[in-house]
Parts: structure tokens; sequence; C-alpha cells
């Protein structure tokens, strides 16, 4: 014989008021191949103690249940038995369940039992499960208060309850307001089936104290809260609170929202903008000014799931995201924007850095006659990787690597991986000087330019070749409907006379689609094969096709 005994469950709350009104025993045998198994329900009520301390339990209601091989299917000659008992008439103040098997083949290594409750709503109160092999375990009736608790103030009296045996030791020191708070967020997250166990109490317990104590690592913030101190209990109400209060390294968690910017953020220390729930959070910037959006001006600083929007007027060089010039030998430097949207009517970013990564993000380009991406100054590794670039009709380049001053240069590995672009004139335009040894790896992109004008890829006579240890065009797939223009194009003109080695320009294993065909544009020089080639002006400085390295490529 086994025997599960649930303990006592109250059924008063702090106030008086019954807690439920109906108990349902449910009950069943998950043996096959065995003699039934007999079951013995008891549900009993517990009495006031007496003088001397002492509460009686008296049987309130009893059934013997014969539970058929698993798998029969009819209620009460089958596997399945259920009992349901009124706690309403009389009221009960508390009660509990004791179940006993037979010896029977199976017996309590077989059996199952759901208990649970209803309210007066019909909502499920407290439940109870019991598995295989649990019966004979004993029961804590400290974790059942936990668990049949149905206000704040009972949730506190039960996990303030020595006989629980909970660590309150960072509990203890908190005000009674952040005790309440705790208990509020226990009572809201507790398990449909209850906690069960102390230790995932404890886990509970520790999670509600780290949101309602001020972590200085880790600062909260949601829109349209106020007087908070920054916890994720009481957050802050603004970003730029959160930036203020966050310590050097830490995380600014936005909550979801609508946040409105009035003028611009400014990220001066390292930290993370940490956008936090399934749908980005919003960060809109009044178009009433003109000047950029979010401005990093410190190393080591990630942004991450957030949509930034900036509608505003465009000028020389405003954007959505701005890493400024600190000085040309001392870069803003680690930087990530990850997983976020970026659109506006300015240009997306506007950089000088050194090692930066632009990933999986969504540039919506509502701008006219600008670019995506500017690049002024790169040093390091610079990785713009598996990114959706959404131009329209008049954008001009997803990334344009162009400084405005010959002083302005560039150095380090550049990887242009695993993007997709639709409606710019240009993919990429690498119009710049180089410092010292560079790398340019386009690999694995999409290039739709759909009913835009231009070439894909632009290679200028600024650069100097002998400064780029690699050219690599590799793996891309190009859609081009324009009959002048060209995958990758070589062009003289705006500064230098700098021609590349002879295959040096290594374009390999691409895919092009130019269904009106390609480089029908007066003066300019193509491959007969490939969409490659460049203009008249670079062919007086004595650019060859030689120059280009085809390999694996192909026409569809």
């Amino acid at each position: 014989m086994a025997i599960y005994d649930s303990g006592p469950i109250p059924n008063i709350d702090g106030a008086g008021n019954r807690i439920a009104r109906e108990l349902v025993v449910r009950v069943q045998n998950t043996g096959t191949g065995n003699l039934p198994a007999n079951v013995l329900i008891e549900v009993y009520r517990i009495t006031e103690p007496n003088a001397q301390g002492y509460a009686q339990q008296i049987i309130y209601a009893q059934n013997l249940a014969e539970l058929q091989e698993f798998g029969t299917p009819v209620m009460g000659t089958g596997p399945v038995f259920v009992l349901p008992v009124s706690l309403n008439s009389p009221l009960i103040p508390a009660f509990g369940v004791r179940i006993m098997t037979s010896p029977d083949p199976g017996g309590g290594s077989q059996i199952t039992a759901t208990i649970f409750t209803e309210n007066d709503l019909g909502e499920l109160v407290l439940i109870q499960r019991v598995l295989p092999g649990d019966f004979g375990t004993p029961v804590n009736p400290a974790l059942e208060a936990v668990n049949a608790a149905q206000t704040p103030a009972g949730i506190r009296a039960a996990i303030e309850d020595p006989l629980l045996g909970l660590d309150l030791t960072e509990y203890d020191p908190l005000t009674e307001d952040q005790k309440n708070q705790i208990a509020d967020i226990l009572l809201e997250n507790r398990p449909v089936f209850g906690y069960e166990s102390v230790e995932e109490v404890q886990a509970a317990l520790d999670t509600a104290i780290g949101q309602v104590v001020v972590d200085p690592d880790n600062i909260y913030v949601e829109a349209g809260a106020s007087g908070g101190d920054g916890s994720r209990a009481n957050p802050f109400g603004t970003i730029e609170e959160g930036i203020t209060a966050v310590n050097p390294g830490g995380t600014v968690h936005i909550l979801s929202g609508m946040y409105e910017i009035a003028a611009l953020i400014v990220v001066d220390q390292s930290l993370t903008l940490q956008g936090e729930g399934d749908t980005q959070p919003q960060v809109i910037f009044n178009p009433a000014s003109t000047v950029d959006g979010l401005v990093i001006e410190a190393d080591d600083v990630t942004v991450d799931n957030l949509y930034l929007i900036s509608n505003r007027t465009l000028t020389g060089s405003n954007a959505v995201v701005s890493v400024p010039l600190r000085s040309l030998d001392n870069l803003y430097r680690n930087i990530t924007i990850s997983n976020s949207t970026i659109e506006g009517t300015v240009r997306s970013a506007y950089i000088f850095a050194e090692n930066i990564t632009f990933d999986n993000n969504l540039f919506i380009h509502n701008a006219i006659n600008t670019q995506s991406l500017r690049f002024q100054v790169l040093r390091g590794t610079t990785n713009v990787t598996n990114n959706t670039f959404q131009g329209n009709s008049t954008s001009v380049g997803a990334i344009i690597i162009e400084p405005n001053l010959v002083s302005y240069n560039v150095s380090g590995t550049i990887n242009i991986i695993g993007n997709t672009m639709t409606s710019f004139n240009q993919f990429v335009n690498f119009y710049t000087f180089l410092e010292a040894a560079t790398s340019l790896i386009i690999r694995e992109n999409v290039i739709d330019h759909q009913t835009n004008s231009g070439s894909s890829i632009i290679l200028t006579t600024r650069v100097d070749y002998t400064l780029l240890e690699e050219l690599l065009i590799e793996d891309n797939f190009f859609i081009n409907n324009d009959s002048e223009r060209l995958a990758v194009y070589f062009a003289a003109g705006g500064g230098g006379s700098n021609l590349p080695a002879v295959g040096q320009i290594q374009v390999y294993d691409n895919t092009f689609n130019f269904p009106n065909g390609y480089g029908q544009r007066p003066g300019d020089v193509v491959d007969p094969v490939f969409p490659v080639g460049f203009n008249q002006a670079a062919d007086l400085l004595g650019m060859t096709l030689a120059r280009f390295d085809l390999q694996g490529n192909v026409n569809v």
C-alpha cells in the first residue's frame, strides 16, 4: 500500500473570505497488463485547534475507485476516476486530501493524481500533481501555504515563515514597500500548478529581488513611467535617464513602448542599449530638428533590438546614427549595432570608427539623393553583415566608403557579407583613400536594383591598390534591369590615377541577372561575357579587362 497526503490546505484568505468553492480529485491508472488498481480517496476537513493546540481531521468525503488498466476508454469503470467535492456548504476553512493505493500489481508506482480547486469565477486556484512513485512522499505544509496564498499579504506571510526554510539574507534588509512589490511579483508569476519545491520558490524570490532592487549594471526604462529608480519593478521613463544612471559597461534595458526624443540621444560612456521584448521599442526623433538622432561618443557600445526613426530634414551629414570623429589617431572603437530597424529621411549612419559592426539590421532608407551607410574613416575590422537595405527611387548608395577630406582614410578589413539590397543605385561605392594594408570582402549578398539605375559595386582610382591586400567579390547574386550598367564597375575621375594589378579584382562564383543586357553606356569597356568593366577615363589611364580575375561566374 502507498499513501499520499496533501497536508493542510487553507481555504480562508487573510480577509476571512473563502478561497475555493469546489475541490476536484482525479486519479488515473497508467499501468498496462496489470490487474485493476484500487484507490481510496479521502477528503478531510481540519477543525480549529482545541485548548491543547490539537486539530482534528474529520472525513468529509470518501470514495473507493477500481481503476482498470490504461487504455480502457470508459470513465468510472475505466482507468480514470474523478471525485468532485463541494467546499461551499458548509464552509470548510481548511481541508486535506489523502489517497491510498492497494498493493495490487501497479499500486502506487502506476497511479497519478491531480488535485485542483476552483473559485467562484471558475478559475483554477490550487493544483497539486502526484506522479507515479510520489505516493508516500511527505508534504511540506509551508510550501503549500505559498501555493495557496491568494493575496500579496498571504505570499509575504508564507515566504517569511521560517518553516519554509528560504534564504532571506537579501530579502530581510529591504523596505516594506519593496517586500510588498516582491510579493506582488511572486503572486503574479506563480506557476499555474504552483511551486513544486522550496528551491523553485527560492529561485523566484531571488529573481523578484533582482527586479525590485536597483542594479547599477542593469538599469530599466519604460516609456511613460515616472518617479522610477531604474529597477525592473520601478523603471525610469526615459532612455536618457537610463544612460545617466547605468554604470560604465552596464546595460540599459529599454522596455517595449514609444520613446519620443526632442533633440538627440548621446551615449558618452561604454554601455549596451538593449531593446526588450518581441516588438522592438520605438525611438522616434522629433522631425522638427535637423540634428543627428543617436550619437555614440564612447568606446565599447552596443545597440540591440531597437527601432530608430528619424524623419528629419536632410543636411550635409546628419544621420539616424552618428559616430563622430574624436580624432584621427583615436577613433571611437568597438561599436555594434545589431538586430535593429533604422528608418529615416536622413542617412542611416554616418561613421568614423575603429572596429564597428552592423549585423542583422533592417535599414529603411527614405532619404532623397543620398546614401544609407556613409563611412568616412575606418580602422580595424568593419563588419556589415546580414542586413537588409530597403531604398527608394532616389536612394543613391547602400554602403558608401567615401571621405570628405584627403586626411580621412581607411585601413583594416572590411567585410560586407550576407546582406540584401533593394532599390538603390549602388550597393558598394569604394571611393576612399587608404593609409595602410586593407582588405575588402564582398560576399554572399543579394543585390536587386529594381527600377533604380546604377552599377552595383564601384571601384575608383582614388584607392592605392598597392595597399589593398585582398579585393574579393564572391558568391553574390546581382539583379539589374538597366542595360547600361554593370555589376562591377571601375571608374576614373574625382581624383587619383591608381589602377589595380592584373587579376587583382577577384570576381568569383557570382550569379548575374541582367535581363536587358549590360554595359551599353557609350565609352565604357566591358567584358564580352560578364557585366564587369570600366569607364573611358580609366581606359585612358591604362585600365584593362585583364585586371579582373573572373572565375566560376554564371549568367541567368
